[in-house]
């Protein structure tokens, strides 16, 4: 039984024994039901001991059993009038009030934001504003939640890969020769994300546009770990402090929040590049959009003993996700130009909290030596399901050097000819102190010749050359 409509008072029994709607004979097509939020709202109810509350519209008959038509009604939809949408920003959960009865086969809003769903199904949805916020314990529910405006033909149309740039104010002028280059040479991508501490957001929002958006590192991070003040650091580098773990750098508040960023945002598929790297060439993202396998960088039997720090990040991630210490020399995933997926993601931070019965960011700072792109490899190496969804390959598109020494121009150029065909990209640590103005010198000298031009021996100096 439901709740009538009826506006005379009475008893609440009165009320819920009337006949219900479902009990009469269905008719076989009947046209769609549209009902306005004005239409709805002066429907009540109007009885003394029950609060008020939206009548349950007439029900269209479809023809369907009774138990198929109250799921049908009661599901949220994901077909709503758009005049509602402009009362009401975003109504994932939406009620029978607002929801348009359009085909026996109905779209929940679940449905609509699923790539599994039709692109037909989806094309037709009226424009959704979706408020989305990280879903992490902890957070202050009232911190002011972001407006991301998605609508569901958007996320088909165009392509879900998205690309990921956690920065900070030292590489303001690295990052703004990256966003040159993407916007010169990436092509199919949706989304472009600046993640940059929050005292550093004015310097990062003439960045701003259509397809690219500055967000606050603290929309990803829980309220528990906080930012000391910029007075107390330690060689130039800003700490995050919590009573849970021990103080963690920005260098790991960066991988935090490329995980987190990668769970919450609205994209299946992610690229994730760091502020040092640059495009020399186009490169095209379609061939990874959802649900095509995207690349895992593996470089077999690269990490030795020897190499202390990925070594102890080998152990660090098998201890994270519960997996067996393997032989060494082990398997490196670490590089530029990085792809993952946002479910493989999801399932790698519950292995972890899973396995450390701890919020999977809260294991994190307590172990601090870690590698994302290290439990990301290993995650996948080790699950079949998410393991299809990935090709692996021995070396990214990308030309990197990763030594101290900063580099002249000269040998800029000769690292830049050194790239092979399929090489869109090249990365000068920052750390190098390589200038801005050298790297786009080369840039422009080596885009008027052409390039790249093989060298017959490595170029002195260029030991770091991967």
């Amino acid at each position: 039984m439901v709740r009538s409509a009826c506006p005379a008072a009475g008893s609440r029994r009165e009320i819920a024994t009337q006949p219900s709607q479902f009990e009469r004979p269905l008719a076989s097509a009947t046209p769609p039901l549209r009902l306005t939020a004005a239409a709805a709202n002066s429907k009540r109810v109007s009885n003394a001991d029950t609060p008020d509350r939206p009548a349950v519209p007439e029900l269209p008959a479809t023809g369907r059993s009774r138990r198929e038509t109250i799921g049908s009604v009661m599901r949220p939809r994901a077909f709503l009038d758009p005049s509602m949408l402009r009362d009401r920003h975003c109504n994932i959960r939406s009620t029978p009030c607002n929801a348009v009865a359009t085909d026996p086969a109905m779209v929940t809003a679940r449905k609509l934001t699923s790539f599994d769903t039709p692109q037909g199904l989806a094309a037709l949805s009226a424009p959704i504003l979706l408020l989305r916020c990280p879903r992490i314990p902890g957070l202050n529910a009232k911190r002011p939640a972001r407006v991301l405006n998605v609508t569901a033909r958007e996320k088909y149309a165009m392509n879900p890969v998205a690309l990921l740039t956690p920065t900070y104010g030292r590489d303001l002028e690295l990052c703004t020769l990256l966003c040159e280059s993407v916007d010169r040479h990436v092509k199919s991508f949706s989304k472009h994300y600046l993640l940059v501490p929050d005292c550093d957001l004015s310097l990062f929002t003439h960045f701003e546009g259509e397809r690219r958006t500055v967000l606050p590192a603290s929309q990803f991070l829980p309220e528990w770990l906080r930012p000391l003040p910029r007075i107390i650091q330690r060689k130039r580098r800003q700490f995050w402090w919590s009573f849970r773990a021990k103080p963690v750098s920005g260098w790991h508040v960066q991988q935090l929040i490329k995980i987190a960023a990668a769970i919450s945002l609205p994209h299946q598929r992610y690229c994730i590049l760091d502020s040092d790297v640059v495009f020399f060439r186009d490169f095209d993202l379609s061939p990874s959009r959802y649900p095509n396998p995207i690349p895992l960088l593996n470089m077999h039997d690269e990490v030795t003993p020897g190499q202390f720090r990925h070594a102890r990040w080998v152990e660090t991630s098998h201890e994270l996700l519960g997996l067996p210490m393997p032989p060494f020399p082990a398997s490196d995933f670490i590089g530029h130009i990085i792809f993952w997926d946002q479910q493989t993601t999801q399932a790698m931070a519950t292995r972890i909290e899973a396995v450390t019965n701890l919020h999977w960011i809260e294991a994190l700072c307590r172990v601090r030596e870690f590698s994302e792109y290290m439990l990301y490899g290993y995650f996948v190496e080790n699950d079949a399901g998410f393991s299809a969804r990935h090709t692996r390959i021995p070396r990214t598109q990308c030309v990197s050097y990763w030594d101290q020494p900063k580099l002249s121009q000269l040998e800029l150029n000769q690292l830049l000819r050194r790239a092979n065909k399929d090489d869109v990209a090249f990365s000068v640590a920052s750390f190098s102190g390589t200038p801005v103005e050298t790297i786009r010198a080369a840039i422009a000298e080596n885009a008027a010749v052409g390039m790249p031009v093989a060298l017959p021996q490595p170029a002195a100096g260029l030991a770091a050359l991967c």
